[in-house]
């Protein structure tokens, strides 16, 4: 009797110790994964492997509004970000002025992509990012290879923005000239017509004086 209850012991204890065992490897495992995110949430990692995966799906996001949302960016490195237009990040402001004319010369084409990017052959319009390079080099995002990539279109709208407003301005101003051009031909009109009641009127004054003589 007494050996049985030492072998339970024994048995008892033996579990116990792989029970404890069990417990410390987990939580060293768990130690090591919580230093590894924080490693990683650190040194901002790169999901995938650019040039290898060429595709990337987030659930969540399609069809979902987010009223107070910026536009989101991808960096040629694949960083995914927002732009800024705060004045706290800003130096060197000037006015556009006559920068965006650039557009002006811009040439805007309808066309599908190809084959292997969309099978179904989409119409799509837009830019050329060759033909907008040679307009202006800045309108364009480079890829690894310094080559054309796609076109800044964010920088585009702001060009034409502000040539809009320039547009408007000059007919602002043009539409006040013509008002004020308004006012002096009716004014010119409204002397020629006094001078021609005057005029009719000193021409029957003296056939009245003869009739009556």
């Amino acid at each position: 009797m007494k050996t049985t209850l030492h072998r339970i012991e024994f048995r008892t204890q033996i579990g116990s110790r792989a029970w404890a065992l069990q417990i410390t490897s987990w939580i060293t495992l768990i130690v090591a994964f919580a230093s590894l995110l924080a490693s990683v949430a650190m040194a901002a990692p790169i999901l995938g492997k650019q040039g290898i995966q060429t595709a990337t799906y987030i659930a969540g996001i399609s069809g979902a509004s987010v009223p107070d949302g910026v536009t989101a960016v991808v960096g040629v490195d694949g960083q995914l970000g927002t732009t800024t237009s705060s004045v706290r990040y800003k130096e060197q402001i000037q006015p556009m002025d006559r920068a965006s004319e650039a557009i002006l010369s811009l040439n805007p084409v309808t066309f599908p992509y190809k084959q292997e990017l969309d099978p179904k052959a989409m119409p799509q319009f837009g830019l050329v990012a060759e033909e907008v390079e040679k307009v202006n080099r800045d309108l364009v995002a480079r890829d690894e290879q310094a080559k054309p990539y796609t076109v800044r279109y964010e920088a585009v709208n702001a060009m034409l923005l502000n040539e809009f407003l320039k547009e408007h301005r000059k007919n602002e101003k043009q539409e006040a000239t013509i008002a004020q051009l308004q006012k002096q031909v009716e004014a010119l009109s409204a002397s020629v017509k006094k001078v021609g009641a005057q005029l009719e009127l000193g021409e029957t004054a003296p056939r009245t004086a003869q009739n009556s003589q």
